[in-house]
């Protein structure tokens, strides 16, 4: 056993706590927003479950990419299963552009047939939830980043960090077509 052993093991349990915890925040996210979506019929938060959504997808291929790439060297893989961590941040980048072109179609069918938000007061105070969670990951994450240099990791990090300016977005949205009744922020 190597001196490095210890210290490299110890990244490994962060890393893989990491994984873990982005899976609980995406699940806990897609079901608050699931309630949220139905409760206020708001596109806004449809686009936020969506990416919700796919956030659970990727946080769940960082999960297994993570677990494969701490798996030891064995007789077909000699230098081990480090490759699956970038493949994972590359899957990750895909998943974001589908993301994006989803928000865009929404968003164009709800300016040709702009809908009243119902319930404004519980999907604010869902997205309000997935802000404070959502900082609450992104700061564990950049710590464990900072310890183990993760490209897993590091590539949930720069998602989860790009949601928040998406949830911001969102609360925008519903304030101003619930509240100031301006249909076509949604």
């Amino acid at each position: 056993m190597s001196v490095d052993a210890p210290r490299l093991r110890r990244a490994g349990t962060l890393m893989h706590r990491a994984a873990i915890a982005s899976v609980s925040v995406a699940v806990l996210l897609v079901v608050i927003k699931t309630v949220a979506y139905f409760a206020s019929n708001s596109v806004a938060m449809l686009a936020s479950l969506a990416d919700s959504a796919l956030d659970l997808f990727t946080s769940c291929l960082n999960l297994f990419a993570i677990r494969q790439a701490l798996t030891p060297a064995d007789a077909e893989h000699r230098f081990g299963h480090g490759k699956a961590e970038p493949l994972a941040g590359l899957a990750q980048g895909a998943f974001i552009v589908a993301s994006a072109l989803f928000l865009v179609i929404q968003a164009a069918g709800r300016i040709v047939t702009p809908e009243p938000i119902d319930n404004s007061i519980l999907a604010l105070a869902v997205m309000f939830v997935s802000i404070v969670v959502t900082i609450m990951l992104v700061l564990y994450q950049r710590h464990v980043v900072n310890r183990t240099g993760s490209l897993a990791v590091h590539s949930d990090n720069t998602h989860y960090a790009s949601d928040l300016a998406t949830n911001l977005g969102v609360v925008l949205a519903i304030v101003l077509s619930a509240w100031l009744d301006w249909k076509l922020a949604d």
